[in-house]
């Protein structure tokens, strides 16, 4: 866009608001880092208050300007490579060199097993791309051509995961039979089963090791090529007791699903343990006490020491008077199932 034909609305802040989503079937390996192809399917459930809210306006500068949870992050930063490597592809995407202002903030603890890297690099997608294209909704993306499609393909170049949370409900990320026929798609929308995810933090930390270093490493692992072999037709018992709206078949394939892959990350080489005791302890509790209680609530983990409870909305006050009886409620953030992301623009 050239000066001349810009216009106030081109200078506007556009934010995109995207959901974290958790994980039932893991995204763990991958078959190519640098084309983001992942070894395996994945299905995830995408979130709802559990977000990254990003900010981004143009302005004529000579860099881009970005700050992350209040603090400003630069290009040789480690968390600010990956930002402006991603800000870098998207303009390239774009043939702009148009600068950005980005602000971008996170409603839970960053970089410590909540996916953070899922909403916020979806959210710097959409807002970057809405920015520059003077996009104030995602029905105006599309019509410019912007599909979701699109859309997700670029997020997913940012983080693999990203491309999970551009949808809303239960979202199954295909990993085609080479890197140009993968697909994501909404299995299930938001009102087919509600369910719950409450987090219990053990840990508000950022991980000493990042999911893309320990990503390498899972090749290395004796019990990877077996989880490979066995994971199409776990997939499809997932699907189905989704489908049934069945907790008590889900519940257990998606705790095996959790544990296989801890087993992976901590018998690869380098060895690395994302959680301790404290979590070791607590699952074995959830465990005993939800057979005492009759009550259908299962965990599962991303690559951190919080744990995701998943369960049936009208179980949540039973699970929260459970909880109470070994977690502090300040530990725990509970949210839902949600409809996926919003862009809008901010009136200057």
């Amino acid at each position: 866009m050239t000066k001349q034909n810009k216009t106030l609305e081109y200078f506007q802040p556009y934010v995109a608001v995207v959901p974290s989503n958790i994980a039932f079937l893991k995204y763990w390996g991958k078959s190519d880092e640098a084309l983001q192809w992942p070894a395996n399917d994945s299905l995830s459930m995408t979130l709802s208050d559990l977000h990254t809210k990003t900010k981004a306006q143009v302005s004529e500068i000579p860099e881009h300007q970005v700050r992350l949870n209040d603090q400003e992050v630069f290009r040789e930063d480690k968390v600010g490579q990956k930002i402006f490597k991603h800000l870098d592809y998207l303009a390239e995407q774009l043939q702009t060199r148009e600068k950005l202002i980005i602000e971008s903030s996170n409603s839970f603890p960053t970089g410590c097993g909540i996916a953070s890297s899922a909403s916020g690099l979806g959210a710097l997608t959409l807002a970057a791309v809405a920015a520059w294209t003077a996009s104030p909704s995602l029905e105006v993306l599309a019509s410019k051509g912007f599909s979701m499609d699109r859309l997700i393909q670029w997020a997913r170049i940012g983080s693999g995961s990203a491309c999970r949370s551009l949808y809303g409900g239960v979202v199954h990320w295909h990993r085609g039979s080479c890197e140009k026929e993968q697909t994501v798609n909404q299995a299930f929308d938001e009102s087919h089963w509600p369910l719950m995810d409450s987090v219990v933090l053990f840990s508000d930390a950022e991980k000493s090791v990042g999911s893309t270093e320990a990503h390498r490493s899972a090749w290395t692992s004796p019990l990877f090529a077996p989880r490979l072999a066995s994971l199409n037709s776990r997939r499809d018992a997932m699907l189905q007791a989704i489908e049934d709206k069945n907790m008590k078949f889900l519940g257990p394939l998606i705790e095996q699903e959790t544990l296989e892959m801890h087993g992976v990350i901590m018998s690869a080489t380098p060895s690395v343990h994302y959680f301790g005791a404290e979590t070791g302890k607590f699952l074995a509790w959830l465990r005993e006490r939800r057979t005492a209680l009759d009550l259908d609530v299962y965990f599962t983990l991303d690559a951190g020491p919080n744990v995701h409870l998943i369960y049936e909305n009208h179980l949540h006050e039973r699970v929260m008077q459970l909880l109470q009886e070994t977690v502090d409620s300040s530990r725990i953030l509970s949210d839902h199932m949600g409809a996926g992301p919003v862009l809008t623009v901010e009136e200057v």
